[in-house]
């Protein structure tokens, strides 16, 4: 779980699981994985909002989907407990098409062109659920 696409000078995206499993923060703590995220939220009772980057191919980004739906499932979230977020409508689509709206939570945080609003309301219409970036529900 990191903002950036490096940590330490290593890349999160491309880095191999050892390396990025032998980071530490700041304060000695291991470097926190979206499973260790998903539990501590859980066991918190935190309504947890994570966001699907861009990675460097469509491929990637969507392996990473691949293994949030993955993850979200394993540790038992509901739908209210939880929203993903990305600034890639594609990305969006793409969790819609693999899990249903009474699943997931989606929220799409970009500029939008009047293309891509008028895409965010055909998703809305054909049942998915993403919100805008000002989290209101579909238009």
């Amino acid at each position: 779980v990191c903002h950036d696409v490096t940590y330490n000078d290593v890349n999160l995206e491309t880095s191999p699981y050892s390396a990025v499993s032998a980071l530490r923060l700041s304060n000695g703590e291991p470097f926190p994985t979206l499973d260790s995220f998903l539990k501590q939220g859980k066991e918190g009772g935190v309504h947890l909002t994570f966001e699907i980057k861009n990675h460097s191919s469509w491929e990637n980004t969507r392996r990473c989907a691949d293994r949030v739906i993955k993850l979200v499932a394993d540790n038992g979230y509901t739908k209210d407990m939880f929203t993903v977020t990305s600034f890639n409508l594609e990305t969006l689509k793409y969790l819609r098409s693999k899990v249903a709206k009474d699943k997931m939570r989606l929220a799409y945080h970009g500029e939008m062109s009047p293309e891509d609003l008028d895409r965010l309301h055909r998703m809305c219409h054909e049942g998915s659920q993403p919100t805008s970036g000002l989290d209101k529900d579909c238009p």
